[in-house]
Order: C-alpha cells, then structure tokens, then sequence
C-alpha cells in the first residue's frame, strides 16, 4: 500500500475557503491516493478549524492543525500581502518531526489538475527540496536575483515546494532562517520567496514548472515557449498544479483568467462537500 501523501499548508483564516479547493481537486485528480492536511497556522480560531477538518472528512482527507507561536517571528518582514505565515512553510519540517518521508507545500491558490506521485517520488539527488522557477536562465531577473541574492542557480517559486523531512530538518536552522530576515531585511522583495532561495536555493532540484507550478497567467508564455505544444489540452492531460499566482484570483469578482472556468468548477464542487459538512456537523462553525 502507498503512504498518504502528507500536504502542506500555511494561511489564516481568509485563505481557508481557497484551500478547500485546492483539497477537493487533489482528491479527485488522484484516485487510490490517500492525503492528510497539515495546516500550520497562528491565528486560526476553534471553530474554523473545526469547519475545516469537517469538510476534509468529507472528502476523505486527515486534517491536522498546528499553532505556531507568532512570537518567535516578531519582528520578520511581512505584509498584508506576504503576512508572517508566509516563513512557516521553510519550518514545516521542524513542526511535523514525526514524518519521516515527503512533505508537499501547496499554497492556497493552487489546483491540482493531475496525478501527484510522480512528483512525490522526484529524485531529489540527495538534496532536501524540489521546486520549479518561473524564470529561465537567460530570463534578465534570473540575472538580477543571483546578484542580489548571492545565488548561483535558478530563482524558485515557493508556492509549492517537495520536501525530503529529515534532510530539510538538517539544512534549516530556525535560528539562521530568522536572523537572516532580520539582517538583510533591506534586499529583500518576496520575503519567504528571496530566504528560500538565498539559503536553500542549492539544496533545491529544479523540476519543470510547466509540469508542477503552472503560472495561470502565461498561457500564451508557455505556447510560445514550447513551439505551440502547450495548448490547452495538452496542459489537462500534463500538468499537475495549475498555480494561480499574483494579486488577481479567481475567486474574487472580475477575474478573466484563461483558467477562469476550471477554477469555478471546483468552487461549485468544494461548496457542495462544505454544505454536506455542514449539515453533518449541524451547522458551520464560520
């Protein structure tokens, strides 16, 4: 029998309803898998947590909850937009010392549109982290963020991150982690993005982002890249995360995104499993 594959997940409590659709569709993209949710959080209250483990034992799905204390990253850079549970995913690890096997990050605004095994089972050459970029090597930024970050190979996305537990246990050190964010808080753009890659970056085996955090946005990027290869139905049958990065998502109003429609079909499905959780619980607690 194959392990659980155990997911990731860092957020308040306003990320909650996207993460619902990020669980439904790793569930129905990956028949005869089993999954258990790790969310680490700070500020999550007793009733949404209890919404959400409900609405994961409807879809078939272990939950599990982890506070993390918000004192011990006083004084890290953050923002409405990259808030302090953005440094909690480098840590995950640490928090869940009782795996032994892979870890799996997945942000929030993410659909999983395929099978995930074969990324689960990435060889990961002995280092303790798989990730994709979203820039090439001739990309100008990739330039740019070698300089600025003393780096020397690509600039990961860290919306989803493979992770080897006790090899990334060894590589991080909590204490360098937060006293590097203090101490270059002034180079820093993408906080948990730029220390990833600065600290961890060559400790990260770069796997396909096409295939494993597809940026929703460049459709047309990925057809030219590719020489017309990465139509739409070539990204339904191959891609495995469709990663919906950037301020504008689909679930607020005005969204025009390509993947518009896909997204919404998995609202309407995650909705209906957070009504019948629900009514089994005899209410929301939300």
């Amino acid at each position: 029998m194959r392990d659980s594959i155990e997911l990731v997940a860092t957020c308040d409590a306003a990320y909650l309803q996207p993460l619902r659709r990020t669980v439904v569709s790793c569930v129905i993209n990956n028949p005869g898998e089993t999954f258990r949710l790790h969310v680490l959080h700070s500020t999550i209250d007793a009733g949404n947590l209890a919404a959400m483990d409900a609405f994961c034992a409807a879809v078939g799905v272990r939950f599990e909850a982890h506070a993390i204390e918000r004192a011990a990253f006083e004084g890290a850079r953050s923002s409405k937009r990259y808030p302090q549970e953005m440094y909690y995913r480098m840590l995950a690890a640490h928090v869940l010392d009782d795996i032994d096997g892979r870890l799996l990050y997945l942000d929030p605004d993410i659909l999983v549109i395929n099978p995930l095994r074969p990324l689960i089972e990435t060889d990961l050459k002995g280092r303790a982290f798989a990730a994709a970029s979203h820039l090439d090597a001739i990309h100008p930024v990739t330039g740019l963020n070698r300089i600025r970050l003393d780096t020397k190979g690509a600039y990961f996305n860290t919306g989803v991150i493979l992770m080897d537990a006790p090899a990334a246990r060894r590589v991080v050190d909590p204490a360098e982690l937060m006293a590097f964010a203090g101490e270059h808080d002034a180079e820093i753009v993408f906080p948990d993005q730029d220390i990833f890659n600065a600290l961890y970056g060559d400790q990260t085996v770069e796997v396909p982002d096409n295939l494993w955090n597809y940026d929703a946005r460049k459709y047309t990027d990925y057809l030219v890249r590719t020489g017309g290869t990465s139509t739409m139905a070539w990204v339904m049958e191959h891609t495995g995360i469709l990663h919906y990065c950037g301020r504008d998502k689909p679930w607020n109003p005005g969204y025009r995104g390509r993947f518009d429609a896909l997204y919404k079909n998995y609202m309407s499905i995650a909705a209906r499993a957070d009504a019948r959780a629900c009514g089994e619980r005899g209410g929301c607690g939300q």
